[in-house]
């Protein structure tokens, strides 16, 4: 009788067992379970058209969510979350998506998914967390939380929605960034070197900045505002080119060489070509050769070529425009000539380069003197030497011009002030002015055929009868 009654006690208490463990299975919190194949309910795939909040055991844990044309913020809640929930969410928009979902909790962002990308969050108990492993917990310089990409280094930081690569000890990127080296910045475009900075441009070396589609390769180069700086401290902007160690290319200008400078549409090549030049007006200066146009600072035009062409400190162009000068060390009369012509230090001419359009400069051109009075002026620089020396195809003698005035037509070394190896012809003529001004000249009368001299004031007949 006991035995019925205690098993009669048991079945009772097994049964209540049995309902409250249901009650409760009912009622009580559960786990977001894992997605299995066979379970499609767990899924969900919606086109937003405004910010949505995810909350454990109301939405589904596969979210395939599209944007619907403007980023968009998924707001995962911790009401009714328990340890081990999770969301696994798509952003499902066509690969070449600008638009990104955003992630966040409690007003802290904690990714964002751009187009074609997944994440997935599960709950420790206390926060949403990330299963992969992103820089969105961390801002970059400005504040901006990451995306997409790969870190690595200590404190490398990458924001972006789309994605990029930060390697090295702070280095940071934006904007589909390659950010390689110590503190290097990237944005669009590489940043390779210890603090290269390239933002948006091309930066490859320690200290490198470009900036606005600027280049910048070697240590401190700066290229800046699409100019290209190549070298140790090298310089280029506003499309200017600067190639060679402190070399600098300003304004479209190009320097080569190192502290070349090429000012505003200019060319400087050589080391330190134009090294003084002003940097804020036009210049159009063509400089060629070490030291070319050292010394010029807001002279304009200046073609400039050869060796400290334009390097010494009294006769060089400063301010002095429109100028050609070839040649080891040709230099101008003053510090502010202007349209003057230097080949070699021999052959100068002046009043060049005024010509307008297709025309003759009226200048005047001197060999041995840079300040000729007449369109051609000879100075002899050397006594022991003839002034002038004439020969034909055959290198045959014609005409020689020794230093003391005497002249040989075929006569190598002339005696008299006037000497000719041959024949010489005074063309018939019916008549000749004879004055004081044509004293001793010689005529020959086609009428009479009599050679005549003037002696001042009239004609005598110098020939026989």
């Amino acid at each position: 009788m006991k035995e019925k009654i205690l098993f009669k006690y048991l079945f009772i208490f097994l049964s209540l067992a049995l309902v409250v463990s249901f009650i409760y299975a009912w009622s009580g919190p559960s786990a977001n379970p894992p997605y299995e194949e066979e379970e499609k309910d767990y899924f969900h795939q919606e086109t937003l058209s405004s910010d949505k909040t995810l909350t454990s055991g109301v939405d589904k844990p596969y979210q395939y969510l599209a944007t619907g044309g403007e980023n968009r913020t998924i707001t995962l809640s911790k009401t009714n979350a328990s340890p081990g929930d999770r969301f696994v969410i798509k952003n499902i928009d066509a690969i070449d998506s600008s638009y990104y979902l955003e992630v966040v909790q409690g007003g802290e962002v904690l990714d964002r998914i751009s187009a074609q990308a997944v994440r997935e969050y599960i709950f420790d108990g206390t926060n949403w967390v990330s299963v992969k492993a992103s820089a969105l917990d961390q801002k970059d310089k400005w504040g901006n939380e990451v995306g997409d990409n790969i870190n690595l280094g200590n404190n490398s930081r990458v924001g972006d929605r789309l994605g990029g690569v930060a390697i090295g000890e702070n280095a940071r990127g934006g904007f589909n960034p390659i950010a390689i080296g110590f503190g290097a910045y990237s944005c669009y475009l590489p940043a390779i070197g210890h603090y290269s900075n390239g933002c948006p441009g091309s930066a490859l070396g320690n200290y490198a900045n470009a900036n606005n589609s600027g280049v910048a390769i070697g240590n401190y180069a700066d290229g800046s505002d699409f100019g290209v700086a190549v070298g140790f401290y090298s310089e280029g902007f506003n499309e200017g080119v600067g190639l060679g160690a402190y070399a600098k290319g300003y304004q479209q200008g190009v320097g080569i060489g190192a502290y070349a400078k090429g000012m505003r549409y200019g060319v400087s090549v050589g080391y330190k070509a134009g090294f003084n030049l002003d940097e804020n007006e036009d210049r159009y200066n063509v400089l060629i050769g070490a030291y070319a146009g050292y010394r010029l600072t807001t002279g304009k035009g200046n073609i400039i070529i050869g060796y400290q062409s334009g390097y010494d400190p009294i006769y060089s162009p400063q301010t002095g425009s429109k100028n050609i000068l070839i040649g080891y060390q040709a230099g101008t009369p003053s510090l502010n000539t202007s349209n003057f012509l230097n080949l070699g230090n021999l052959i100068f001419a002046k009043g060049i380069n005024t010509a307008t359009g297709i025309g003759i400069s009226s200048g005047q051109v001197g060999i041995g003197t840079y300040d000729p009075s007449s369109a051609l002026e000879i100075v002899n620089p050397n006594s022991s030497q003839p002034i002038l020396t004439l020969k034909d195809d055959q290198e045959n003698l014609v005409l020689k011009v020794l230093n003391e005035g005497k002249v040989g037509v075929k006569v190598s070394d002339p005696k008299a002030e006037f000497e000719v190896d041959g024949m010489i012809r005074v063309l018939p003529r019916s008549s000749a002015v004879c004055d004081s001004d044509h004293e001793g000249g010689i005529y020959y009368d086609s009428d009479d055929d009599h050679l005549y001299l003037c002696n001042g004031s009239s004609w005598v007949q110098i020939d026989n009868p």
